[in-house]
Order: C-alpha cells, then sequence, then structure tokens
C-alpha cells in the first residue's frame, strides 16, 4: 500500500490543530492537520509526484502523488527550491517553514482534484509507523490514548488505488491508450482509440458489463473504465516572468523614482512658501496697525505731558506762595488789615 511519509525530518510529528479546511457551497474542498515546526525546518516530500503548482507569494507548494486522485498541499513555507512541473522523490526537500503570525508551523492538507465530495483527510493517508504527539489536551482527548494516537479513529487507505467515480457532465483525461466502442461491452465494434492527453466530456452512463463500468463519450463512443482515464484538471499556466532588468533601465527608473519623490518635495515647499507668504502678510499688516497706534500713544503722550508740566508749574508757585506766607512775609498785610478793621 502507497502511504504518506513524514512532511518534516522529525523523529515525532506533534499536532497542533485537527481538520479543518476550506468552507464553499460544496463540502469542505481541503482537509488539513497543523503540525509545529521551526522556522526555516526543512519540509519534505511525503509522496513520489510530481510538483503541481508552486505559489511563493502564498506559500504553498501543491504535490499530484504518483497514481492518487487528490492533491498535497504543504502551506506556510518559503525558500522552495523545487518548480512546477518538476518530478520529486519521497523525502526530498520542497521548502522551509516560514515565519507565521499564529505560530510557525506546517499545514498539512489533502483536496482533490474534481471536488464533488468530501475532501481526503490525511491521517487516513499517513504510514502508521510515524510517531504523533500533542500537547493539547483536548486533541489528546480527541485523538489519543494516553501518549499514542489512536489509529482506530483512522481509515487505513492507500493513495494509488482509490476509487473515485465519475458522472455525466465531468470532463476526463486519458493517461494510456485504449479501445473506443459502439456500446458498452466487449461485443460492440471498436470505432476508434484514445490517446494519452485526450479530453472527452461523459454524457451518459455507467453501464456494467463484461466486469467493466461504461461511460459514453461526447462525440465518440463507449469506453470502459480500465484506470487510463482521470478527472480533467485544466493545466496551471506559470507565471508571467519580466525579462530581465538592465542596468540601465534600472538606473532610469532608480532615476525617475528620485524625480518623483522631488516633484513631491517640490510641491510640498511650494506649499510652505505660500503658507509662509501668507503669514508674512498677515504680521505686516499687524505691523503696520501698531504703527498707527504707536503714533496716536505718542501725541495722546505729548499731550499729558505739556499738562503734566503746566500743573507742575502751578504746584511750585503754590508751594513758594506757601512758603512765603509761611515765613511772615505776608505779617504787614494783618497788621495792616487790623488797624483798618480793629477788634471790638
Amino acid at each position: 500500500m502507497a502511504k504518506l511519509q513524514k512532511p518534516l525530518n522529525k523523529p515525532e510529528l506533534w499536532i497542533t490543530q485537527t481538520y479543518h479546511g476550506e468552507k464553499t457551497k460544496l463540502p469542505d474542498t481541503q482537509c488539513a492537520v497543523d503540525i509545529s515546526a521551526n522556522v526555516g525546518n526543512e519540509v519534505i516530500s511525503v509522496v513520489d509526484g510530481v510538483i503541481e503548482k508552486v505559489d511563493v507569494a502564498g506559500e504553498y507548494v501543491s504535490i499530484i502523488p504518483d497514481g492518487g486522485n487528490f492533491r498535497i498541499l504543504n502551506v506556510h513555507i518559503n525558500l522552495i527550491p523545487v518548480k512546477m512541473g518538476q518530478r520529486v522523490r519521497v523525502g526530498q526537500v520542497i521548502g522551509h517553514i516560514a515565519p507565521n503570525k499564529g505560530g510557525s508551523h506546517l499545514h498539512f492538507g489533502l483536496k482533490w482534484k474534481n471536488p464533488a465530495k468530501p475532501a481526503p483527510c490525511p491521517m487516513d493517508y499517513f504510514d502508521r509507523s510515524i510517531v504523533f504527539r500533542t500537547k493539547y489536551a483536548d486533541i489528546k482527548k480527541e485523538w489519543f490514548i494516553g501518549e499514542n494516537i489512536n489509529w482506530a479513529l483512522f481509515k487505513d487507505l492507500s493513495y494509488n488505488n482509490i476509487n473515485m467515480s465519475y458522472k455525466v457532465g465531468d470532463k476526463i483525461v486519458f493517461r494510456g491508450v485504449q479501445n473506443i466502442r459502439k456500446g458498452s461491452g466487449i461485443k460492440y465494434e471498436i470505432t476508434g482509440t484514445t490517446k494519452v492527453g485526450d479530453v472527452y466530456t461523459i454524457e451518459g452512463g455507467p453501464r456494467t458489463a463484461d466486469g467493466y463500468t461504461w461511460w459514453d463519450l461526447k462525440g465518440a463512443d463507449w469506453i470502459a473504465d480500465v484506470g487510463k482515464m482521470e478527472i480533467y484538471t485544466p493545466p496551471v499556466q506559470p507565471p508571467v516572468v519580466p525579462p530581465e532588468t538592465t542596468e540601465c533601465k534600472k538606473e532610469v527608473i532608480r532615476l525617475q523614482n528620485e524625480i518623483d519623490s522631488l516633484k513631491a518635495s517640490t510641491t510640498l515647499l511650494d506649499s510652505k512658501l505660500r503658507e509662509s507668504q501668507e503669514e508674512r502678510k498677515r504680521l505686516e499688516g499687524l505691523l503696520e496697525a501698531e504703527k498707527i497706534e504707536f503714533k496716536e500713544l505718542g501725541e495722546r503722550y505729548k499731550d499729558l505731558e505739556e499738562k503734566r508740566k503746566r500743573l507742575e508749574g502751578e504746584k511750585n508757585e503754590a508751594v513758594r506762595l506757601l512758603n512765603e506766607y509761611k515765613n511772615g512775609r505776608f505779617v504787614w498785610i494783618v497788621d495792616f488789615l487790623e488797624k483798618l478793621f480793629p477788634k471790638k
């Protein structure tokens, strides 16, 4: 039986989350478990197969196992040394654990090529010699007996002998050459043969005859399911790689970036200059008003100073007269008055 091997080169695999996947209108299209790992740990292929997709931005690599009808997803990985379409072997490095906000780990999942039923679950296909552990009480309670995982909870399946049924409307692709017949049975005449890579749509069936399941192909006749066909998955278009930038173009881009930066700085400085000019005008207006007020205050001060001098003179004259009175200079006036107006 072909079983999934360890995705991390460690003696024990620590589970941090049990089955979780992608919810759509269909059942779960992906079923995955999270396995604890340190940033930088090597992630290795669990099967012999072909790299289906490498997504650097999404930090994942998907693999189609030899003979399998599902894809294997390795998520939260970077520093990926493999390319789309490359063949890999069990144990070959396909990436390294990337930093993750939720804690560094490998999100390991399975996904049908044709997601028409609930996704296959990884634990049903892992080699049972792999040692799984967990530090979470709820996971231990659900999946473990003591320190050992309870394998009785999971199916013991091989990934290369999965019986995946078809239905009317499915597109299929042939991986081998076989006969196409007029009807659903070996007694019917041969009307053609398939070629590797031929894609057809099923428009009738299934029928059972002569030990085979037969399907009617649109634009052809009947074909027996002898393991040479599978659900057609459109090829993944390789990412468009921009042409290598020359040194001259790099310099042009750098200078253009500097020009854009200077334009932005100039715009900012122009704005500040306008603000400064407006502030200057406002201050000049205030200064002019202050000058007028200062002139008015000067004139008022001059008037007050003249009044002060006049009052000061009057005060000095009064003081002089008072002193003269005190010094007896006016005694004769008193004597004269007494003579004119003698006391009775």
